[in-house]
């Protein structure tokens, strides 16, 4: 993550989970949650996501625009955060 308060429009993030890491604290939650049923793990080892633009909407709120994908199929998403 690259983060300039000053000029939040530069700032950037990138994330890359391990889907296989999905830890519920429940063992057969966590391992239909990696079957075909949602995250297919063996197929798609990976959730991603990657910042197209970060805007600010309060003294310490932004909201980071980008791609989420899950299982190959990417979709813009908006991710408030402080």
């Amino acid at each position: 993550m690259l983060f300039d308060p000053d000029h939040p429009e530069r700032s950037s993030a990138s994330l890359t989970i391990d889907a296989s890491s999905v830890d519920t604290g429940t063992a057969d939650r966590d391992n239909h949650l990696r079957s075909d049923d949602f995250f297919a793990v063996g197929t798609y080892p990976t959730l991603m996501f990657t910042s197209s633009r970060v805007v600010k909407t309060g003294d310490e709120t932004y909201d980071v625009v980008g791609t989420l994908t899950i299982r190959g199929v990417a979709k813009e998403v908006t991710l408030a955060v402080t």
